[in-house]
């Protein structure tokens, strides 16, 4: 775990500058699926304004945002019984009862 957090900095060092210019919406404009996006309301890490502008563009039969209100970027950990009560839910999230696979 020490280990881990302290090669955090370097990590952030080599992926920000990538990060900062990666364009997402000409990345990948279209999905042939239904999305489902979650994010912590209070992350740090991840700005909210950058999956909002991807969401807002992204071309897909449906599409659904969704925010963990009292998580930052980890909501599987910081609201786990949410995050496990929406990945059950799923489906009807996104409004198909196919799984990706099919």
């Amino acid at each position: 775990m020490v280990r881990t957090l302290r090669a955090v900095p370097t990590t952030q060092a080599a992926l920000l500058a990538e990060l900062a210019t990666l364009d997402q919406a000409r990345r990948v404009p279209r999905l042939e699926r239904p999305v489902l996006m979650i994010q912590g309301r209070h992350d740090k890490a991840a700005p909210a304004s950058a999956l909002e502008q991807y969401a807002e563009v992204l071309e897909a039969p449906k599409k659904t945002l969704l925010w963990f209100e009292h998580s930052r970027h980890m909501p599987h950990f910081e609201e786990p019984e949410e995050f496990r009560r929406v990945l059950l839910q799923a489906r009807s999230l996104v409004g198909t009862d196919r799984c990706p696979s099919e």
